[in-house]
């Protein structure tokens, strides 16, 4: 029910904005310069999923079959209703065929987080499903006599760029306030205030200008406010929110096609398409421009971000070493002493029980000391020895012991017996720790925390599955949880930067890690493959 309510929802969506773009149309009544519809159900089905793709196709065919019936006679209704089943037919697989291709080259990171995901969204996303769109659209328009063929190349083009400005404009804009919900951290101060109004001023006065120089001044009208505003706009992006960027370029786009509609009266017939598909370029050029800036700008962001996380981290280890350093030695001559203390009263037992508790206490802080300075050992190269899984496991359960102590954690593992592993103790020590943690994080609030340790063992891999009983995390979680600086917790919590690290480490080792829904439950599991990275390469050989 809660499907069938969301795809009428986005149907209804498609319909009012088609109608709304519509009253901009050129014939046969529903050619727009931009089509918004296009942006809108793009991003709610990158959002959401496939299954909102009936919407889109409802939406499809009920806002342009609209403009075809009108006036309603048979005919006309017959053709128009073909032409728009063809319409939905066509956004469906090209917003179907453009999200898969975004998502495959991407994943479900930011739209605009790198120069290849943004190249993808332009070329594959944008302007391929597009030509999709306009492919069934103008093809169905012109064999149900709605559209004379001679006028088929225009209106294809105008309609191709229409949809590929509609989700260039829309999709960015939508998905910093939906998904990345920039519009929270937007802090305006006064002087960026005006800033801000200064620039839209100085857009609108060179646009309203250069459309006024000549009554046929075509080329004058879009060279002169691409030469004047595109190296302001690119200065500007070096100085401005991202999301504020993307409300400029729709805001230049629909002053320049506000003004284009406006001055139709100038252009006779055989130069009106002429005159749209112009505009039309100029906003293409722009908005890819400067998105394909705003992209580069996020991926030096995300590059500093990650220097100094990555600072931060060395810079912890080293104080960790540290740290154990010197507290291992006053630890020594308090054992020292106790030692002492112990043989000269041994025959008191109201001071040797409190003296043997003072020696448990000093070997758990010495075992805690040592698997700390093991952990906050930093080696760039990967050195494989054998070692016994068991070894790792207690050191990480040793570190995180005051944590699941705290919470009332019960702790099992099946199947640990015997296991020899070839791979870097070090590095796999800070993979268990960091599972470990992380799973702490997850079953805190549950009523029956536990955290469960199991194995899989065959002739290529052992696999380690630690289960946790918090609940599972949804599949488009699961899809992220591996990028960097992704994270579901709170920003004083983590860094985002785990689990990437972990799963970089495994690899280096010729393993993996990978996450699992385990009955409704978190499951990530630790492969370490049984054939050294080097035994694998000679068997190649």
């Amino acid at each position: 029910m809660k499907l069938f309510l969301e795809n009428l929802m986005l149907a209804l969506t498609y319909f009012v904005i088609a109608k709304f773009c519509q009253l901009f149309a050129i014939e046969p009544g529903n050619v727009t310069p931009i089509w918004a519809s296009s942006g809108i159900c793009f991003i709610w089905v990158y959002i959401r999923g496939y299954s909102l793709l009936p919407g889109v196709f409802i939406g499809a065919f009920l806002g342009n079959v609209t403009a075809y019936i009108y006036p309603i006679l048979p005919e006309k209704l017959l053709f128009g209703s073909l032409a728009g089943l063809f319409n939905g037919s066509g956004d469906s697989l090209g917003i179907f065929l453009g999200v898969m291709l975004l998502k495959k080259i991407n994943g479900n990171l930011p739209v605009l987080s790198s120069l290849k995901s943004t190249l993808t969204f332009i070329f594959a996303s944008a302007i391929g499903g597009s030509f999709i769109s306009a492919i069934f659209g103008v093809s169905g328009l012109a064999m149900f006599n709605i559209l004379p063929w001679e006028a088929y190349s225009n209106t294809f083009i105008t309609w191709l760029i229409g949809d590929t400005i509609g989700i260039l404009i829309l999709v960015p804009i939508l998905e910093n306030i939906f998904v990345q919900k920039k519009h929270k951290q937007i802090k305006i101060s006064k002087r960026l205030l005006l800033e801000l109004v200064t620039g839209f001023i100085f857009i609108t006065l060179v646009s309203f200008f250069t459309f006024n120089m000549g009554e046929h001044a075509h080329f004058a009208k879009f060279t002169v406010p691409t030469l004047i505003i595109l190296p302001l706009l690119t200065i500007s992006t070096f100085r401005f929110d991202e999301l504020f960027m993307n409300f400029v370029i729709f805001y230049l786009s629909s002053l320049i096609l506000g003004l284009t509609i406006y001055h139709i009266k100038d252009f006779n017939s055989s130069e009106l398409n002429f005159a749209l598909i112009s505009s039309q370029l100029f906003i293409f050029s722009v908005s890819s421009t400067l998105l394909l800036i705003i992209s580069a700008i996020n991926r030096l962001h995300f590059l500093n971000k990650r220097m100094i996380n990555q600072d931060r981290l060395s810079t912890l280890g080293q104080v960790s070493a540290s740290m154990a350093h010197e507290v291992m030695t006053p630890l020594t001559v308090i054992q020292f002493s106790s030692d002492i203390i112990s043989r000269q009263l041994k025959e008191d037992p109201s001071i040797s029980e409190p003296i043997k508790k003072i020696e448990r206490s000093i070997n758990i802080i010495s075992r805690l000391v040592k698997s700390l300075k093991k952990y906050s050992y930093h080696r760039d190269t990967i050195k494989k020895t054998h070692t016994d899984i068991n070894n790792i496991l207690n050191e990480a359960l040793s570190l995180t012991e005051m944590r699941s102590r705290k919470i009332g954690i019960n702790i099992t593992r099946n199947g640990f017996s015997n296991i020899d592993l070839l791979c870097d103790e070090i590095k796999s020590l800070q993979v268990f720790v960091n599972i470990i943690n992380n799973a702490i994080d997850a079953v805190e609030r549950t009523t029956d925390p536990w955290i469960n340790f199991s194995t899989e063992v065959n002739e290529t891999e052992s696999k380690f599955i630690v289960t946790n009983s918090g609940l599972a995390i949804s599949d488009e979680q699961a899809e992220k949880i591996f990028a960097p600086f992704y994270t579901t917790k709170d920003e004083t919590k983590g860094t985002g930067l785990g689990l990437s690290i972990s799963r970089g480490i495994m690899l280096e080792q010729s393993g993996n890690l990978s996450y699992a829904n385990n009955e409704g439950h978190t499951s990530f599991v630790i492969s370490f493959s049984k054939i050294d990275a080097q035994e694998t390469e000679s068997v190649i050989q």
